[in-house]
């Protein structure tokens, strides 16, 4: 079941964190690290047991603390394209792009890696979401038009799933389903950022 809890609400600094009991996900980052150990200790958990930070926009009442929170937990940073491009992102090393087979999905997905050239070379990677099997063909080109384009390694490719309702809408993780096409194709990305090295699924 997850867990909503707010650390902080106001112009003076905004946090939250939303947990399932074993992944903690925080919800912008606009008081001190502190701050936010203080209130996570409350609730049972630590700051080193945070695995992600979503941030909602760039103003500094939500994303101050995170140059120090990323250095200090190694979180992985979620944000929009936009967003992506402000202070948000002074505590990132890497980043993840996500698309969608649209066209201007990924223009705009294009436009954030040209911004995002901040970080080092290699550091930036594509994943190309909701693909789906009667676009297959031209797909395949839209993809590496995508990749020449921003220069961008491609992490993976998300199939459309009918079921994702059903599952967002019993609160079930669509990687609880182990033979589930897409929930396998997020594992396979999850590996590859880890440093494990996995063939690229063929959509069906």
């Amino acid at each position: 079941m997850l867990r909503v809890a707010t650390l902080a609400s106001g112009s003076s600094g905004n946090c939250a964190v939303v947990s399932d009991g074993r992944v903690h996900i925080l919800i912008d980052a606009g008081i001190s690290t502190r701050r936010i150990a203080q209130g996570l200790k409350a609730l049972g958990t630590e700051l080193r047991h945070v695995s992600g930070v979503l941030i909602t926009h760039e103003h500094t009442d939500h994303v101050s603390a995170l140059p120090v929170l990323c250095r200090q937990t190694g979180a992985a940073l979620y944000t929009a394209e936009g967003t992506a491009c402000e202070p948000s992102m002074a505590g990132a090393d890497r980043a993840v792009v996500v698309t969608t087979t649209e066209s201007s999905s990924l223009r705009d997905a294009q436009r954030t890696v040209m911004e995002l050239n901040g970080l080092g070379r290699g550091q930036v990677h594509l994943v190309v979401n909701r693909c789906r099997k009667k676009l297959l063909k031209s797909l395949h080109q839209t993809i590496d038009d995508a990749i020449d384009s921003a220069g961008l390694p491609l992490l993976g490719v998300i199939p459309e799933d009918e079921t994702m309702p059903l599952y967002a809408g019993r609160g079930v993780p669509l990687l609880s389903s182990g033979n589930n096409y897409a929930a396998k194709a997020y594992r396979n990305i999850a590996k590859r950022i880890d440093g494990q090295r996995v063939s690229l699924m063929q959509i069906r």
